[in-house]
C-alpha cells in the first residue's frame, strides 16, 4: 500500500464538486487547512494542504473531472480520509472505492465504513483471482 490513496467509483459517477469538499475539509480541519486552486488546466483544481501546528502532514487533491479525489498521507491517515470522505456522500451513492497510486490494492468504501476497516477489509491484487468476481474492476 503507497503513501498515495485515490478514490473514485468504478462506475465513473461523479464524486464531491470541489466547492463541496473544501468546505467540508474547513468544517472537519479548521485553521489546519490549507486551500490552494490550481493554474488553469490542471488535472487537479484544488489542493488541500493540512498543516497542524504549521508542519505539512497530509494532502487532499481534487480533480477537474471530479471523477476522482486522492490523498497523500500515511496508510493511517489517508484511511481516516477515505472514512471521512465517503461519509460526505449519500448512502445510495455508487460504488466508491479506494485504491493505491500502483493499483496494488483496493477496498470498497461502503457507508459507515470506519478507518480499521479501510485497512482490514483492503483487497491485495497481488492475490491470484482477486478480481474473479468482479466485473467492475477487472
Amino acid at each position: 500500500m503507497s503513501n498515495d490513496f485515490i478514490i473514485a467509483s468504478p462506475k465513473r459517477v461523479p464524486l464531491l464538486p470541489a466547492e463541496e469538499l473544501v468546505r467540508a475539509a474547513r468544517e472537519r480541519f479548521g485553521d489546519a487547512l490549507r486551500v490552494q486552486p490550481s493554474p488553469e488546466g490542471w488535472e487537479a483544481d484544488y489542493h488541500l494542504y493540512v498543516e497542524p501546528n504549521g508542519v505539512y502532514d497530509f494532502a487532499i487533491v481534487h480533480f477537474a473531472d471530479n471523477l476522482s479525489v486522492s490523498f497523500e498521507g500515511t496508510p493511517e491517515q489517508n484511511a481516516e480520509l477515505a472514512a471521512w470522505f465517503r461519509g460526505l456522500l449519500p448512502e445510495d451513492f455508487p460504488r466508491v472505492i479506494a485504491f493505491d497510486e500502483g493499483w496494488f490494492g483496493h477496498v470498497d468504501l461502503i457507508p459507515g465504513i470506519t478507518a480499521d476497516q479501510v485497512l482490514s477489509r483492503w483487497v491485495d491484487h497481488s492475490t491470484p483471482g482477486w478480481d474473479a468476481n468482479d466485473p467492475d474492476l477487472r
